[in-house]
């Protein structure tokens, strides 16, 4: 499920907003030293042994993904597994 919504600004970064909040960014690298891809994140949580790089930039929105679930979690709260359960208030 993808939680967050990545749009190109003029600059061409990647920036990943969660609700209305601008969370990430996506830059590319030049580099021959640096992977291709590199996740910038405002949350300020990290799960042991994430790598915030990547050779693609499906690796690392998946990267992303799985940070916000983390964080989230940590937080006691979970995601709905789908749509039906988003609004059921009980959970």
């Amino acid at each position: 499920m993808n939680r967050i919504v990545w749009t190109a600004d003029e600059h061409g970064v990647w920036v990943g907003v969660v609700g209305e909040m601008k969370l990430f960014t996506i830059i590319q690298s030049d580099s021959p030293h640096l992977p291709k891809f590199w996740l910038n994140s405002k949350i300020d949580f990290r799960i042991p042994n994430m790598r915030m790089g990547g050779d693609t930039f499906d690796v690392v929105k998946d990267t992303a993904e799985r940070l916000v679930a983390a964080y989230v979690a940590a937080l006691g709260a979970v995601f709905p597994d789908t749509e039906e359960q988003a609004g059921d208030e009980t959970r």
